[in-house]
Parts: structure tokens; sequence; C-alpha cells
């Protein structure tokens, strides 16, 4: 085989397509030899080459980023702020008396680009992904929706916190969800979870997953529906918390109700909002479907719905549904 330099337009091509072929399969040490290598045996290079090739390209590579970061940080050290934290950025470049210009004109900008996509896209969905929450504004939310409303995730009181405060403002938004431990599950039912589990892993509990996912699909029409807090809000390990999703115009909706780790309490009456007081109420506990009971809207409303949670932390779901009444018969 030959030894003989390449031209500069093979390599060319060849860095383009390793490239392109790591960045859409991964496994850089794998894919990007084997991209190189396909173009380097039919043109003759010796294959003792492709490591020095690998090496060579990986470590120019880093010394060229590292030389550039250390660069900028050497010239403007605050630079590395400015990429997470525009606005001292913004605040530096306008005067005294022009204060917040620049963030307007970063806002038109951003926005007319996001108009100018959905006029030649018409019924595009976007996803805002909130930037950790930083994009959950009113204008942003006309055209788009948080899939992702915040970075901090996975933590069942500081989630459960968030979607009790979220609710009355945004009706459609997203979080993680990893584990199948109920509590934890039900702490990151939204109407978007996210799927963060590695179903490669043998291990996981994939039933639970399934039984618990299955209870979010049956559920997750409710989302659209009146937000009702029963609880105060409360970061504290020892309480409960609870809130209504209610459908007036279908007569049905869900109670998510969580007693925390700390929490001594192990029932409650929680006083139901937005309900038909002359009506009655089929009610049923998802993890008893055959345990349905009924309760009537006045009761709901005055004394509240009981509920007991053995488990500290614990966590249930309920759902309601109006019940129609049977038509009166007539005699002749």
């Amino acid at each position: 085989m030959s030894n003989l330099p390449l031209d500069v337009r093979c390599n060319h091509l060849v860095v383009e397509v390793a490239f392109a072929v790591v960045n859409s399969l991964g496994f850089a040490l794998i894919t990007g030899p084997w991209a190189r290598l396909r173009f380097y045996k039919r043109w003759g290079v010796d294959l003792a080459v492709l490591p020095q090739v690998v090496a060579f390209n990986a470590i120019t590579v880093w010394t060229g980023l590292f030389a550039l970061l250390g660069a900028v940080l050497a010239i403007k050290p605050e630079a590395a702020l400015q990429a997470w934290a525009p606005l001292p950025f913004w605040r530096a470049n306008d005067a005294e008396d022009r204060q917040g210009i620049t963030e307007i004109r970063h806002v038109e900008g951003y926005l007319a680009y996001w108009d100018e996509l959905i006029k030649r896209h018409p019924g595009m969905l976007i996803d805002s992904c909130a930037s950790g929450g930083r994009r959950n504004d009113l204008e942003t939310l006309r055209r788009a929706v948080p899939l992702w409303r915040s970075d901090y995730i996975l933590e069942p009181t500081g989630t459960q916190g968030c979607t009790y405060g979220i609710s009355s403002w945004i009706p459609f938004h997203g979080t993680g969800v990893k584990e199948a431990d109920p509590y934890r599950f039900r702490s990151m039912m939204t109407p978007y979870p996210n799927c963060l589990w590695d179903a490669r892993r043998t291990d996981l509990d994939y039933h639970e997953f399934r039984r618990l996912t299955a209870q979010w699909i049956a559920v997750a029409p409710n989302y659209a529906g009146d937000f009702y807090p029963l609880t105060p809000y409360s970061l504290a390990n020892d309480v409960w918390m609870a809130w209504q999703f209610d459908r007036p115009e279908t007569g049905e909706g869900m109670v998510q109700i969580f007693r925390r780790d700390a929490c001594i309490f192990r029932a409650a009456d929680l006083v139901l909002r937005g309900l038909d007081p002359d009506a009655r109420y089929r009610i049923t506990n998802l993890d008893e479907p055959a345990a349905v009971f009924e309760m009537t809207g006045a009761n709901l409303l005055e004394h509240g719905l009981p509920v007991e949670i053995s488990a500290s932390p614990g966590a249930l779901v309920f759902t309601y549904q109006r019940v129609e009444p049977e038509p009166a018969i007539t005699s002749h």
C-alpha cells in the first residue's frame, strides 16, 4: 500500500463524511475510524496510518478549542458569564439613559424569527424548552409550549411545587420522568411527561412503568381543565399537597394528592372545587379501580373527599365522573 500524501480535496471529503457519521451515530472512537477506513482502503493508504490520523485529529481539535477559549478568556474574562447570563452584557452595551434597549432589540429579533418560521410553516409546533424557566413568558407562550418547563427535575417536592405554581398560568407544560416508583412518577406527572428512563437497562420495573403510564394516559385529558389548588403551597416535607383539574363541560376531573415523607398525618378531607352541588359523582382511586364509590357534589364541596395514604411518602390519584340521572319512568 502507498504512504503518499492524499490530495487536500480527498482529505477534506474524508473529514466531512467521518464528522457527519460520528454526529449521526455517536460512538466516535468506532464510527469515525470506520468511515475513514472505507475511504483509505479504497485509495490504497497504509492502514497502519489510521490510528495516527485519528490521534492527530483528536489532539489538534482539542488543542484548538482550548487555545481559542483561553484567548477569549484572557482578552475578556467576563465572556464566560455572558454565554449563560446575557443581561450584564446587554446593560454594558447601553448608555446610562438607554438601559434595556439592547435587550429589547434581542427579544424583538427572537420573536420575529419565530413569527417568520410560523408564517412559512403554518401549523408548526415549537417547543420553547423554557431555558431553565426563563422562556416561560407570555409572548413566547403565544408561539410555543414549554415541553421542558425547567431544568429543576426529578426531585419530588420541588417538582410538585413547580406543577402547583405553573398550572395556574400555563395549561400545557412538561418535565422529566425517570423512575417507576409511584410517588416519584406521580410527582412528575404533567400534561407532557418526558420519558427519561434508560430502555437498555434490564433491571427496571417495566410492568410498573406500563401501569403508571397507562394511568397517565387515562387522566391526561383532565390537564386541559380548570386548575384548583386544594392545599396551601409548601416545600416543607411534613405536609400534604393536593390539587384538582376539573372539566365542567364533561362533568369529570381528577385529584392528585401527595403525602410527603415527614408528614405524620395519614388522612385528610380535601374540599373540592367547581362541582355541581346538585349532581352525584362516581369516584375512583386509580390504585383500587374496583372500589368505586359515589358522593354528592354538595358533600364534596362542603365536607370534602376523604383520603387516606398509609405510606410516607405516598401519592394517590382519584378521578371523578358526574353521574347522569336516569330518566324518570312515566306511567300511562
